[in-house]
């Protein structure tokens, strides 16, 4: 009896492993679907080599990259985020400096599986 019960869990927590893999791999976010998570998430690692990839608009990773060259070195911290309709307004302190940038986005609709829980990505067209 107590063997059986020992298989029976077994399988259960094989079959739980699967599922939450299975889970982890098609059907969670690929992308952002907050567009406050994405800016703290840009201006945390804009160090990064990614950061472009992951968080900007293909057509404006160029722009990006000149971006993160002028911040290259500098300390960054968000001081605020304002919504200023469908954009956001950022105040970033750069060395003890703020600067206030706008930043704007583009909507990437997901299709598939992935689209069961959300149906659309952020990610940053372009900051002024």
């Amino acid at each position: 009896m107590l063997n059986k019960l020992k298989k029976l869990l077994i399988l259960i927590v094989v079959i739980s492993g699967v599922g939450y893999g299975g889970f982890l791999v098609f059907v969670t976010p690929a992308g952002f679907t907050d567009k406050e998570v994405l800016i703290n998430s840009y201006f945390t690692n804009i160090q990064s080599e990614e950061v472009c990839t992951d968080h900007f608009n293909s057509e404006t990773t160029d722009f990006c990259l000149n971006f993160q060259t002028l911040l290259d070195d500098k300390t960054l911290e968000i001081a605020s985020l304002t919504k200023n309709g469908e954009n956001y307004i950022v105040i970033v302190t750069v060395d003890d400096v703020d600067i206030e940038f706008d930043v704007s986005f583009i909507e990437i609709e997901v299709t598939g599986v992935k689209s069961f829980l959300n149906n659309i990505y952020y990610k940053i067209d372009i900051i002024t």
